[in-house]
Parts: structure tokens; sequence; C-alpha cells
């Protein structure tokens, strides 16, 4: 089994995972435990703050590993232990701290497993990136699908259950994966490669792109958090619920696999721009509360709104910083852009959706509008200049 294929199943579980953490994570603290809206949203705000701490001082740490799968070792038990805990917590705060920890460290790993597939993932491998990052997406699929149909047979508990499984075999993956040794020296000190790593978002290129990107993913704050509850409270079955969230990853799974090879032959920023439009258009329809037999059709707009922007936006980062700097580039990106503002839409998402209810996906039009008129900036803006 080659590298490029241990590392592609790896991001398969990753993702199958991702269903349970972000998507039925907020129904087993509705359902089981009983937390408001503004409490959920206080508890996926606190997780996307804690990656603005650990994600550069993990990205400092690990460039100094000799193994570039330490990271991955390490957060894969971090996260294992945090959401088994979480199931024994008897109170609120016991709850953030548990969820504080798990969440966060579960985002923390995308970033190492996005940037061993571009560096393993190349024609010799026998597997494109944009491929093997779409088969993640099909587990992500596989994985609400599953997770749907288990809350309708045992209830909210067994998302939690699952979850713990999948961290678990997280752990153990990482043990297994192609051994990538990498010569390092007598390098700086975690203190300069902290400042290093930092100084990549004063570039006014990665600047806009981290921003702008970042904007246009986090109004999907609301639909990531609330959405499957305002299709179960709308009278939608569990089953659905999971269904339509899955319609949404396959058309993604779809734009990466069958049009990811195609798409190179527009600019990547482009993508960005497209997804910042595709979020505009979604949001204000879901604001209306559309009857199932729109809300199906309606999901192809997740190749938009997720698919493009992600994909432009590693597509950029790969271009601009290589194999090298790319893997500190894609943390900055998750510590600076992705995680606060998906934070502060997830604090702002709670409140919208005790006092609004549906119409709360409308305070996601303003971040999606920010997004896209940060992404046109990026058209006129000198790529970064790496030394």
């Amino acid at each position: 089994m080659t590298p490029a294929v241990r590392m592609t199943l790896y991001n398969v579980v990753y993702f199958a995972g991702l269903a349970g953490v972000l998507l039925f994570l907020p129904v087993w603290f509705e359902k089981s435990r009983d937390l408001s809206g503004a409490e959920i949203g206080i508890i996926m705000a606190c997780a996307g703050f804690g990656r603005m701490i650990a994600g550069p001082l993990a990205a400092a740490w690990a460039d100094g590993r000799r193994d570039r799968h330490a990271p991955l070792k390490l957060l894969g038990l971090v996260v294992t232990l945090a959401f088994l805990a979480l199931g024994f917590a008897p109170s609120f705060t016991t709850i953030l701290a548990a969820a504080l920890v798990g969440i966060t460290g579960y985002w923390l790993i995308v970033g190492y497993i996005e940037s061993g597939l571009m560096r393993l993932c190349d024609p010799l491998s026998g597997l494109h990136y944009s491929r093997a990052r779409g088969l993640g997406s099909a587990a992500f699929v596989a994985g609400s699908l599953g997770l749907g149909f288990a809350i309708d047979a045992f209830g909210p508990p067994s998302a939690l259950t699952t979850v713990v499984i999948l961290c678990a075999l997280l752990a153990a993956g990482a043990w297994l994966l192609a051994p990538e040794a990498v010569e390092r020296g007598d390098g700086p000190p975690i203190s300069a490669r902290l400042r290093e790593g930092l100084g990549l978002v004063k570039q006014p290129a990665f600047f806009l792109l981290i921003f702008g990107a970042g904007f246009v993913q986090a109004s999907h704050a609301f639909y990531n958090v609330f959405g499957g509850l305002v299709w179960l409270n709308q009278g939608i079955s569990g089953s659905w619920v999971g269904g339509l969230y899955s319609i949404g990853v396959a058309v993604e799974v779809a734009f990466l696999i069958l049009l990811g090879r195609w798409s190179e032959r527009f600019h990547a920023s482009w993508l960005v721009i497209a997804g910042g439009l595709g979020a505009l258009v979604r949001w204000i329809i879901l604001s209306q509360q559309p009857e199932l037999m729109w809300l199906i059709p309606l999901q192809a707009l997740h190749g938009l709104s997720f698919a493009a922007t992600y994909l432009g936006t590693m597509r950029l980062i790969q271009q601009w910083y290589g194999v090298d700097r790319a893997p500190t580039a894609q943390m900055m990106y998750q510590s600076f852009a992705a995680a606060p503002e998906a934070a502060l839409a997830s604090l702002l998402a709670g409140p919208l959706y005790d006092s609004f209810g549906v119409l709360g996906y409308l305070g996601m039009v303003v971040l999606a509008f920010v997004g896209l008129l940060l992404s046109l900036r990026l058209r006129t803006t000198p790529p970064p200049v790496v030394t």
C-alpha cells in the first residue's frame, strides 16, 4: 500500500468522524444535555478561539519534529480522551472544557492531513489530490447518513459514541501511516518558528485569501450548528436530516472528483469568488424555510459555497508556499481565519437561532458578502514573496 493510499484512508476515517463532530454533536448537546442554542454556540465558539492559540503553537512544534506524523499521533490520542470524558461531564463547565479540547484538537488534525495529501498525491502515486479529498467528502456523506439512521434507531447518545470510536481509530491509524522522516538538523528555536509562521499573516495576498475564504466558510456556521435542528423542528426526520447533509456533500464529492482537475484551467482565486456567490444565494433561500422538495436540489449549492472555496484556498496555499511551508500556512489559515471567524459566527448563530429561528440564516448572508468582497480584492493583489 503506497503512502498516498494510506494517507487517503486516514483522511476517510477523519471525515467520517467530522460528520459527528460538526453536525450531530449539537444535537447531542440539546437532546441529551438540554443545552440552549446560546450555550451550544458558546461551546463551538470557544473551540474556534482555542484554535487561535493551539494552532500556531502546534505548527511551531511540528516544524521541529523529524517525524511528519508526530502531530497526528499526539492529537489522535488527545481527542479520543477528550470526547470520552465529554460523555461523563456532569455540568456545563465540564462539558465546555472537554468539548473545547476535543473539538479544537479535531480541527487541528485536518491541516496535517491536507498538507500530507498535497505532498503525497501526485501522478506517480496514482492519486490526484482532488480525488483523495473527494473520497474524504464521500466518507463525510457516509458518516452523516449513518449517524442520521443511528439517531433514529438508538437516540442522540449514539452520536457521541460514534465520535469516540472514530477518534480511537485515528489514534491507532496515525501509527500505521507510512513513515515520513525529515532531515531538520539544528533549526531555530520554537519561538523563532512561531514568529515566522505568524509573519505569514502580514502578507497582503495571504491576508486577503485566508480572511476572504474564512468569512465564506464561517457563513456555514448557522447551517452546520443549527441547520439539523431547524429541519428536525420543521418535522423532517433524523434520517432525512442526515440525507440532506449527505446530498450537499455528495455534490462536493462530485465537484472534487469529477471537476477538480477540470477546474485547474481557472485561476484558483475564481473558485473562492464562486464560493462566495454560492453562499449568498444559499443562505438567502434557506432563510425562507423551504419545504423538503426544495431543500433537496438546494443542497447542490454546497458544491460552490464549500467545495469551490476550499479547493481554491488549498491550491493557492500550495502554489505560493510549496511542500515545506504549506503545512505552516495551512495552520495559520485554520488558526487566524477559519477558527476565529467560525467562532464568532457560532457565537452569533446561537442567539440568532434562539431569537429568530430559521431567519438566523440572514446573519450568514452578511458574512458571505464580506468574504466575497475580500476575495475580489485578491484578484488584483500580487502573490506573496516566499523567502
